[in-house]
């Protein structure tokens, strides 16, 4: 085999590592923080795998981070299931339906029921989806709406544009408008482009994080 075709093989293994490492680190990170929500650092003390905590949840229960993040990623995804496969794609009005299937019928949670927590921001606009309002119009952006919700699910918009086909511009793009879904106010959507061009560029290899870091912030 050609030393060529080596390193291109090894790279492709690592890159699938590396976004496979990403899922479950996000899935994993959001489970052990679930029984510590809304608590102090002083009143955390020693973390504990298992704990019921602050919801009452069962060990290795995944919050709405993760379900949202599960939800943006079946949508983005290609459809092996179908016959021919197709592409996924970015698809704002798809991604909003998954939310919604969330929130109304326990999609993507570990029992395919547990809702314990959904953040005002979330829910105000699950509402607005249910009455028709556009998928990228739907995210309240007054003042109060200002949270982690949309950025805490935004991982996948990263994940599926590791190709060197998906330029900058568009990558913050995607950002934006999948922000936009839930959470329209502009801190949010800055918020969530400057994540996922960290992301993106890291789950890349690139070893230049200042560099990386002003691409994202410029």
């Amino acid at each position: 085999m050609p030393d060529a075709t080596r390193s291109s093989d090894a790279h492709a293994s690592l890159t699938a590592s590396r976004l496979s490492g990403a899922v479950w680190g996000h899935l994993v990170g959001d489970a052990m923080g679930v029984p510590y929500e809304f608590r102090s650092p002083d009143a955390v003390g020693e973390v504990r795998w298992g704990a019921a905590g602050s919801h009452g949840q069962p060990a290795g229960t995944w919050s709405d981070d993760g379900a949202l993040m599960l939800a943006l990623l079946d949508s983005l995804l290609l459809d092996l299931g179908a016959e021919p496969p197709h592409p996924g794609g970015f698809d704002t009005a798809d991604q909003a339906r998954r939310a919604l299937a969330w929130a109304e019928v326990g999609a993507y949670t570990p029992d395919g029921e547990g809702r314990f927590d959904i953040g005002a921001a979330t829910s105000q606009a699950m509402d607005s989806i249910r009455r028709g309002v556009p998928a990228e119009e739907a995210g309240p952006s007054h003042e109060r709406s200002q949270s982690n919700g949309s950025l805490m699910r935004i991982l996948p918009v990263a994940l599926t544009a590791v190709e060197p086909s998906v330029k900058l511009p568009g990558l913050i793009d995607r950002a934006h408008r999948s922000s936009r879904v839930t959470h329209g106010h502009v801190t949010c959507q800055v918020a969530c482009a400057l994540y996922v061009v960290l992301a993106r560029d890291l789950l890349r290899g690139d070893p230049d994080r200042p560099r990386v870091l002003s691409a994202a912030l410029g």
